[in-house]
């Protein structure tokens, strides 16, 4: 299994998505695909942030970097460290402590974290790296794994946002 590099990222690695054709696909989008345009964004990003040389938990965690109330720089230092995570999926602990760092009072964190690990089986059959990986023929999967982790829990994250605000209006 190879490994990412976990340092700052590589500028010259981005060709993968562009921001122009993100902007250019965002602006086609009617308004009221707006959730679409949301959980996609997601995938997008953290693809983005992949393809710059974050390992798999700095992309998950750049990617919901405002959600937490960090910054860039801040998400990549408190991401989940590659030691920390043993075989399972870097993706998948970093999505996880994403949901817990949102809202780590909220009664339904540990509700949100079962969700998410049986969506996230549900979609890969494991939680293993190298078992994942083996499935999708190596690291160049990596990509697709980062995007559909974010799209996961972006969705939980926008289902769990409506239903607080259903309740505050109440």
């Amino acid at each position: 299994m190879k490994s990412r590099p976990q340092g700052p990222p590589r500028q010259s690695a981005s060709s993968h998505l562009s921001a122009s054709a993100q902007m250019s696909t965002s602006s086609k989008l009617s308004a009221s695909s707006q959730n679409v345009l949301q959980v996609t964004s997601a995938w997008k990003r953290a693809q983005l942030y992949y393809a710059r040389g974050y390992c798999c938990e700095q992309a998950i965690y750049a990617a919901f970097a405002r959600e937490m109330g960090l910054s860039l720089v801040g998400a990549q230092q408190a991401a989940p460290k590659r030691k920390d995570r043993g075989t399972g999926c870097g993706a998948a602990m970093a999505a996880i402590r994403v949901l817990e760092r949102i809202d780590p009072k909220a009664e339904g964190v540990a509700q949100s974290v079962l969700q998410f690990r049986s969506a996230f089986l549900a979609t890969f059959g494991t939680n293993d790296c190298a078992s994942i990986s083996e499935q999708r023929k190596g690291l160049s999967d990596c990509m697709d794994v980062i995007g559909r982790t974010a799209q996961l829990l972006e969705q939980m994250t926008l289902e769990s946002h409506n239903m607080n605000k259903t309740e505050e209006n109440e």
